[in-house]
């Protein structure tokens, strides 16, 4: 082989190489696009979970409320004497049973709230949640979200990212 030949083929050789690590960046930023949307994916899935088994245990409550009350409709008026409580379906006179399936479904209902709306949002201000959960739930007191939002951070569900500003954890994937 001559000088010229070899000098033709590393020629070749570089330019092909070249296009080679083009390739491989372009590969890497594919894969690392589909991961985050894999991660993203988890998230919501995660999320789309706590939501599910909090509304099978509000209905699970309610149900075995509605269980232990007499099913003939005797003497409901009288319980529910004043127009408050006919519209949140309590006795005023409620015992601790009915308060606790009244507060965890609210609770878990605006919790389920929150956690969604950040699954979508991604990351959002105090004022943000209060605002979404102000038009998502009219019947619920907004200050009640600041004990939601600490509850939530206080379980690992969402974390501050600064102040005032609240997101979901993001679950590290098991390949991580």
């Amino acid at each position: 082989m001559n000088v010229q030949t070899l000098q033709q083929w590393a020629a070749v050789v570089a330019l092909l190489s070249v296009e080679d690590e083009e390739t491989l960046r372009e590969a890497t930023a594919d894969l690392s696009a589909v991961e985050e949307a894999l991660r993203l994916a988890k998230d919501r899935q995660a999320v789309a979970s706590r939501n599910a088994a909090a509304s099978r245990e509000a209905n699970a409550s309610a149900q075995r409320w509605l269980s232990s009350r007499p099913t003939d409709g005797a003497g409901f008026e009288e319980r529910h004497s004043s127009a408050e409580d006919r519209s949140s379906g309590f006795a005023s006179d409620a015992p601790e049973e009915e308060s606790e399936v009244r507060s965890a479904a609210s609770r878990l209902s605006v919790r389920a709230t929150i956690l969604a709306f950040l699954s979508v949002v991604g990351e959002a201000t105090r004022q943000e949640v209060r605002a979404e959960v102000s038009k998502l739930r009219p019947d619920v007191n907004v200050a009640n979200c600041d004990r939601d939002l600490s509850r939530l951070l206080k379980a690992g569900l969402i974390t501050r990212p600064g102040s005032g500003r609240y997101r979901l954890v993001a679950k590290e994937s098991p390949t991580q």
